[in-house]
Order: C-alpha cells, then sequence, then structure tokens
C-alpha cells in the first residue's frame, strides 16, 4: 500500500509540474530551467567560494 501512495504522490506531482509549466510563459521556463541547473550544480559542490559556476 506504501509504494501506491508514494507512486500517487509521485505521480500528482509530475501532473501539477506540467500543469505549471504549460501555464508559464517561454521566458518564465528558461527562468525555471536555469534555476533548477543552478541547484543542481549546488548540490553537485560546483560552486567556487565567491558563488560563481565553476564550469
Amino acid at each position: 500500500m506504501e509504494d501506491l501512495e508514494e507512486r500517487f504522490t509521485q505521480d500528482w506531482i509530475k501532473r501539477e509540474w506540467l500543469r505549471r509549466l504549460r501555464a508559464m510563459t517561454p521566458a518564465e521556463r528558461l527562468a525555471v530551467a536555469l534555476d533548477r541547473t543552478e541547484m543542481g550544480l549546488e548540490i553537485a559542490g560546483a560552486r567556487g567560494g565567491n558563488g560563481t559556476l565553476l564550469l
């Protein structure tokens, strides 16, 4: 039962994100993508001491 509940929650989150993305302008979508990319790089430790991205 727990797996079913978890899967339902994950599916709901995906549907909600898709609904929100469809309602966004292209500029808003780009901002979300850049924010998520920057967050991913930060989690991966790809930031320098002064906050610059290390690419």
